[in-house]
């Protein structure tokens, strides 16, 4: 058995120790779509996506596929939406917890909505006010200015 592992420790020094032998296999697909093992890909089918293998076969990494175009595009857009969602749900809870700290009830929202309606309610009608106010004063100016144009004088 000590001559096995000898020999077994022997191959092993010896193949890590030959140039060009590698200690992984490449797994990809070629133009044709024939399964290759090779100890390299070669740069043309790098963007296929391939297999980095053991000597022994097992799996130590699968590289994808290169997106296409499109595919970017898409995956682009789907990640500034996301971020546009996320960065809206962000928002309503900050405006919730805005709400929560200006009423703890129902109640106190009705009561807030009802005290902002008077509020407009009575600009609206200061509003009015002024209004008619700068009428009448319109109204009071023309009849003076008339008065001036029927005394025939004339207005500066």
């Amino acid at each position: 058995m000590n001559a096995m592992i000898k020999t077994g420790l022997c191959l092993s020094l010896l193949m890590a120790m030959v140039p060009g032998v590698s200690a992984e296999l490449y797994r990809y697909k070629n133009e044709y779509g024939v399964t290759v093992l090779d100890s390299h890909v070669p740069a043309r089918y790098v963007k296929n996506g391939y297999t980095i293998l053991s000597l022994d076969g097992r799996i130590l990494e699968v590289v994808p596929r290169a997106l296409t175009d499109g595919e970017i595009r898409e995956r682009d857009r789907k990640l500034a939406e996301e971020e546009r969602l996320e960065r809206l749900r962000r928002e309503q809870d900050i405006a919730d917890e805005n709400l929560m700290r200006l009423y703890s009830t129902p109640a106190g929202v009705v009561e807030g909505r009802d005290t902002k309606l008077s509020s407009i309610n009575g600009f609206i009608t200061t509003q009015q006010n002024n209004l008619t106010r700068l009428q009448s004063q319109k109204r009071q100016l023309q009849s003076e200015l008339a008065d001036i144009e029927r005394a025939g004088r004339t207005i500066s």
